[in-house]
């Protein structure tokens, strides 16, 4: 019997008791079960001796061998190409592994092989591991695979990590080769097929199938020399972008390894910085992602110290390339950074050596060397006017307040000083600073807290033009940041300075004209009360009109923001309510501002004339149904009679597939807490459901699916004597077979189980023959009618039905229907482990004594049994069925 677990820990507690949580975990594996190993690479471990020469050739023999006397040459041969690929498929389809292990056994049939694996399962040395085998311990096979590889030929080498077969016995190969990374075998192997001419030459050679996945873990065994494989690789390559795939993925997890050990980072680094501007993937293990997560000053992905990683920088710096430098930006903000530090674990780990420990600083002092350095390096670029500058200054301002929390005030003070003396508008770090000194000045001494006002109030922009971009385009949410207030008050408080803005603008018509376009294009904070006020506070409102509808008519159209115009609107609303009317008209006619139309009439309110305007502009095509949703916030439709919204529902329904499910929104709001009005849209709620599949494949919102279902719900709830629930029934029900190959129903599911209980006799017929007469179409709907989650499963949909009518269906189709029933009707009565009496669920049970010689129905049962959602043990699971299986006769 082997030993728990807490033996060969303790084993290895007592004889080092110092080992870093990584390498404890792999020594623990390594040992798991077998206390004298646990002892010997415990000792090797202390002694600093290769973890392959723990155990002797003695131990090795006497474990592969036993007391056996006979066929020993063949045990041992067996026992080392094992070894030598790790886990080996051994199970039919993929039992050739073993004839091709075979082959590299020198006169080794795959017979002989097989029997011997066999043989030495048998004994307990091989595991099985579902269909494939490996040999354990880890040290005796990593003995036995340092015996293979010095017995086999460099060509023989060749062959194995690159030859012409399995890609997946390459890759396993050279898995085992890397845990004998301390040996010289290890090193031998790696020279040779890394040569000049070499398998792995040229990107031809280590783009073949599996090469750069053997590269990645031979780069555990030296990372110079398969970094100079690399770069020799990458420099045939004229497009970088083109490397991609699992090429891509395999070459960049090596070079992980190759710069995170301090000897090759500088390669690693470069290398990685290479494939980063050419990036061609956007995962956060990209080539991009992993150069950044190089240099944060704790839990950087390398070993190499701040010297080393800033002079990276300083090379990767000098370039015209923007989008290096922008990498070289990015870089840099993650080693100014103090606030958060995590990191993917992995490449620290090589082979069997004691596993990297990232850098960290070893004094304070050489922490701020390395931060300060980041910092000043990082200014050099926020004083620019390009992208990089903006996203230096971006990335610079956020990381300010943790910095001066950490104690870097006086770098701070010089830093913000040098750019704010070129960037006259710093919003990141006014924001940022400014929070700060809100919620954290009573952690800091007065005089932190007095320059921090200082910087502050040096950074807050002073032309008209910088302020209206800082306090209308980008306010921060809590402005003012170093007040506390409620909402209300920080409301109040924000809509009195932008209104004093205002006014200072109107004084200065010039200066007000030169910003209206800026105002009208992109994402915008407060020019809906900027523009309110300019209609409130003018004393000639009129004479902005013309400039505002035109500045945003300026803007392209996919970057228009009608803000400041409805804003501008509900201000002269009041006192030019003609002059409003007629702007209406004109938005409805034009294509330009038809856009506008729903957002100027949700601001002023929305009336039965502007109903009828935005049916002529949709009917136009020059109003974008998607741009109607606005109307179904806060009830905006719900002042309005029902005469005077049914024909805009009407208009809808019919104009194409974003409408329809816009429609739908809008009356599902409507009727919100009035759902007496719901009994006047019976025709729109009935077209909704007989017109539904018309629309099936456009996009629509969340909550239109929810709508939708109150919808039809409430219909239904009518009951099968009303005409319209039932002929909305009948139609839900032809929805639901025609829609299977979209994948879109949602806005059916929920309503099945009330189809089935309420209109067996309209929903069935037409469900249950889909079923029956189409084979793709029956295998949907038992994702539908089985349920998704958990909860369903246990209780289906389908269980709605009345238990007659789906008999009397798998009577009427005995081919088919009752193998689909057993399927999705639960097997247990319930899934409670605590259960007392546990027994076959009721309909189950019909199924199995009308139906349970049919070899189908049995097939179908034996996979509703294997298709469980279930968490925790599978034996405790399969015992939920031993009592209701052994009644069964």
């Amino acid at each position: 019997e082997e030993a728990p677990s807490t033996v060969t820990e303790a084993v290895l507690d007592r004889i080092s008791p110092v080992l870093p949580s990584e390498d404890r975990r792999r020594l623990s594996r390594f040992s798991k079960g077998f206390p004298q190993i646990a002892i010997r690479i415990g000792r090797a471990w202390v002694e600093s001796r290769p973890v392959p020469h723990a155990t002797d050739d003695d131990l090795v023999d006497a474990f592969v061998l036993g007391r056996r006397t006979q066929e020993c040459g063949l045990l041992l041969k067996t026992a080392a190409l094992l070894a030598t690929f790790g886990l080996v498929k051994v199970e039919q389809p993929d039992g050739e592994q073993l004839a091709e292990i075979a082959t590299r056994g020198r006169g080794l049939t795959a017979a002989d092989l097989r029997a011997a694996v066999e043989g030495l399962i048998d004994r307990g040395i091989v595991r099985r591991r579902g269909g494939a085998v490996i040999l354990q311990p880890r040290p005796v096979a990593m003995k036995l695979a340092e015996r293979q590889w010095r017995e086999w030929s460099g060509a023989e080498w060749d062959g194995v990590l690159a030859g012409g077969g399995s890609p997946d016995l390459k890759t396993l190969a050279a898995g085992q080769l890397r845990w004998l990374n301390t040996t010289e075998v290890s090193r031998n192997v790696l020279a040779h097929v890394c040569r000049r001419g070499g398998p792995f030459d040229g990107f031809e050679g280590v783009s073949g199938a599996g090469h750069a996945e053997v590269l990645s873990a031979l780069a555990e065994i030296d990372t110079e020399v398969v970094a100079d494989r690399i770069e020799r690789t990458l420099d045939e390559v004229g497009d970088l972008s083109e490397v991609e795939g699992d090429l891509r993925f395999h070459l960049v997890r090596a070079l992980e390894k190759i710069a995170f050990h301090p000897g090759s980072f500088e390669a690693g680094a470069r290398l990685l910085l290479r494939l980063a501007v050419a990036e061609n993937e956007i995962c956060g293990n990209n080539a991009t992602g992993q150069f950044k997560a190089l240099f944060p000053v704790l839990l950087g992905n390398t070993a190499a110290d701040g010297d080393a990683r800033l002079a990276v920088l300083d090379e990767a710096a000098e370039t015209s390339n923007s989008k290096q430098q922008g990498i070289v930006v990015d870089a840099l903000i993650a080693g100014s950074a103090t606030d958060h530090f995590s990191r993917d674990v992995g490449a620290e780990t090589h082979g069997s050596r004691p596993a990297l420990q990232p850098w960290r600083p070893a004094t304070n002092e050489e922490a701020a060397e390395y931060i300060q350095g980041c910092m000043t390096r990082l200014a050099q670029f926020a004083v620019r006017g390009d992208q990089c500058g903006l996203a230096a200054r971006a990335g610079l301002g956020r990381n300010l307040p943790s910095l001066v929390a950490t104690g870097f005030i006086d770098s701070v003070e010089t830093v913000v000083r040098n750019v704010s003396a070129s960037a006259d508008y710093w919003p990141e770090a006014i924001e940022g600073l400014s929070h700060f000194l809100a919620s954290d000045a009573g952690r800091m001494n007065r005089e932190t807290t007095e320059r921090l006002g200082a910087l502050i109030a040096e950074l807050t922009p002073e032309t008209l033009e910088s302020r209206v971009r800082f306090l209308v385009t980008e306010m921060p949410w809590d402005y003012p940041s170093d007040e506390e207030l409620d909402f209300e008050a920080r409301d109040r408080r924000q809509a009195a300075v932008v209104r004093s803005l205002a006014t200072e603008l109107i004084e200065q018509p010039s200066v007000l004209a030169g910003v209206l376009l800026r105002l009208s294009r992109g994402e915008q904070r407060m020019t809906y009360v900027f523009g309110k006020a300019i209609g409130n506070l003018a004393n000639s409102p009129l004479d902005w009109m013309e400039p505002i509808t035109l500045a945003v008519v300026d803007v392209p159209e996919d970057e228009r923001n009608f803000d400041l115009l409805s804003g501008y609107v509900t201000g002269i609303a009041r006192e030019h309510p003609d002059t409003v009317e007629a702007l209406k008209q004109r938005a409805a006619r034009s294509p330009d501002l038809a856009p506008a139309l729903p957002l100027i009439c949700w601001r002023l309110g929305i009336t039965s004339p502007d109903i009828r305007l935005a049916i002529d502009a949709l009917r136009s095509s020059i109003l974008p149904p998607r741009q109607l949703r606005q109307w179904s916030s806060g009830r905006a439709l719900a002042q309005l009679p029902v005469p005077a919204v049914v024909p805009l529902f009407d208009t809808m329904l019919d104009h194409g597939g974003e409408a329809f499910w816009v429609a739908v929104e809008l009356m599902g709001m409507y009727a919100h807490g009035a759902s007496d009005r719901l009994k006047d849209l019976r025709p729109q709620i009935r077209k909704c459901a007989e017109t539904v599949t018309r629309w099936e494949r456009a996009r629509r919102q969340q909550m239109a699916d929810h709508h939708f279902k109150r919808l039809m719900k409430w219909m239904l709830d009518r009951g099968r004597e009303d005409r319209d629930a039932r002929a909305t029934a009948l139609a839900l029900a032809k929805a639901l077979v025609e829609t299977e190959w979209s994948g879109d129903d949602r806005f059916i599911r929920p309503l099945i189980p009330l189809l089935l209980s309420s209109f067996p006799e309209i929903v069935w017929p037409l469900v249950g023959q889909a079923i029956v007469s189409d084979r793709r179409l029956a295998l949907h709907l038992k994702h539908v009618l089985g349920g998704l989650s958990s909860d369903e499963k246990r209780n289906p949909p389908l269980l709605s039905l009345p238990e007659d009518t789906l008999l009397a269906w798998c009577h009427a189709h005995p081919d088919r229907a009752p193998a689909f029933a057993a399927t999705v009707v639960p097997f247990l009565a319930t899934f409670e482990v605590g259960a007392s009496a546990r027994s076959l669920h009721p309909t189950m049970a019909r199924l199995l004594d009308e139906f349970g010689d049919r070899d189908n129905l049995l097939s179908a049962v034996t996979v509703n049994i294997h298709t469980f959602y279930w968490r925790g043990r599978g034996a405790n699971y399969y015992a939920l069925y031993e009592r209701p299986l052994s009644r069964l006769h």
